[in-house]
């Protein structure tokens, strides 16, 4: 019935789009896309008729914006066709609660909280006695092929414990010389209520998988706890890995402090402001206002690696998407570094692993 239903929605967007005279080749993306992810939707007051006008008329802001020459490219993909509830749903980020257990953390160079500023950036660069300008051009550092490929999230909003299971895959990585894929759904399960802050499919913060790898010590590969996109009781088996390893959490102060710690060999957690830009991101680089200007971070990422790109003569971060190697350039997004884009240094970390 499903199945008629939507063959009966296609008809009529075709018909409909074919008297407007508009996009056809929009209309069979987003077609075909929207049967892929179909038995995923979780929000029924949006019809299927209306998510493919939906995804069509983003195409047509997409193709305006594409002509303007920003230094990057857009291009469409499932966002289009998801709700605000369900997008919501693919993102996750939550801060942290400014408790007793989090002011314990180790925090490095947290001397000084910038007040927001018109012209933030020179404010924040001369406070801290640093410059873009010291940092050498010849700089590059990409952590991305000692990872497994980024999963997709879906709509289950987790983006926080597919961040912590990458800072432990490159901890595994550094020490075995071994590409290990290990398991985000150990976390969505395992780090909530009744005794962790986090909350399944809803939100959650990096830092409090850290603190509860401190009390629960050890984590599973993908293959023997693999990821569902949904919330389900937490179980425990006896097949766990790094069981012997100490996880803290560290606070970067920031970009300035992650630059530091991607030199010493750390993947940095961190959090953005989903753009639409952002989210329809295909390559360039992410800049100016359309791009970074939002200031309230949602959703998590990992920063893993920095370069400079002489023809726009700016350094940017190489970051590390979980919504699947279909998005932007095989799941990752490049944004520009040292200018607070999309409220990037509003909270920044690295998990620090040690052996018992």
């Amino acid at each position: 019935m499903k199945i008629l239903i939507f063959c009966i929605n296609v008809c009529y967007i075709v018909k409909s789009f074919a008297l407007l005279n508009l996009n056809t080749k929009a209309l069979l993306f987003c077609t075909e896309n929207l049967g892929k992810i179909i038995g995923d939707l979780t929000d029924a007051s949006l019809s299927q008729s209306q998510r493919l006008v939906k995804c069509i008329l983003e195409q047509t802001n997409i193709d305006k914006i594409n002509k303007k020459g920003l230094g990057y490219v857009l291009e469409n993909n499932v966002e289009s066709l998801l709700s605000p509830k369900e997008q919501e749903k693919r993102k996750g980020y939550k801060p942290h609660p400014r408790t007793e257990r989090r002011q314990k953390r180790s925090i490095i160079e947290r001397t000084y909280q910038p007040p927001f500023y018109e012209d933030f950036d020179d404010h924040f660069l001369v406070r801290h006695k640093r410059s873009v300008e010291s940092i050498p051009k010849t700089t590059r550092i990409n952590y991305q092929k000692e990872l497994t490929p980024p999963l997709d999230q879906k709509l289950c909003a987790s983006c926080y414990a597919f961040v912590s299971t990458a800072l432990i895959e490159h901890y595994l990585y550094k020490t075995t010389g071994n590409i290990s894929e290990l398991s985000v759904q150990h976390f969505v399960d395992c780090s909530g209520p009744p005794n962790y802050w986090n909350n399944g499919c809803n939100w959650g913060h990096f830092g409090d998988c850290a603190d509860y790898l401190k009390e629960k010590p050890g984590v599973y590969h993908e293959s023997d706890y693999p990821y569902i996109a949904t919330e389900q009781n937490c179980h425990h088996k006896s097949n766990q890995i790094l069981k012997s390893t100490i996880v803290e959490y560290v606070e970067l102060s920031d970009e300035f402090a992650a630059y530091e710690a991607l030199k010493a060999g750390y993947l940095v957690a961190g959090a953005v402001c989903v753009t639409n830009h952002f989210r329809f991101y295909k390559n360039g680089i992410l800049n100016g206002d359309a791009a970074c200007g939002c200031k309230k971070p949602d959703h998590a990422i990992v920063i893993v690696g920095i370069a400079f790109e002489p023809s726009y003569n700016m350094f940017y971060w190489i970051i590390r998407n979980s919504w699947g190697t279909s998005y932007g350039a095989s799941g990752h997004v490049r944004m520009k570094a040292f200018s607070n884009c999309a409220a990037i240094n509003s909270d920044l970390g690295h998990f620090k692993i040690t052996s018992k």
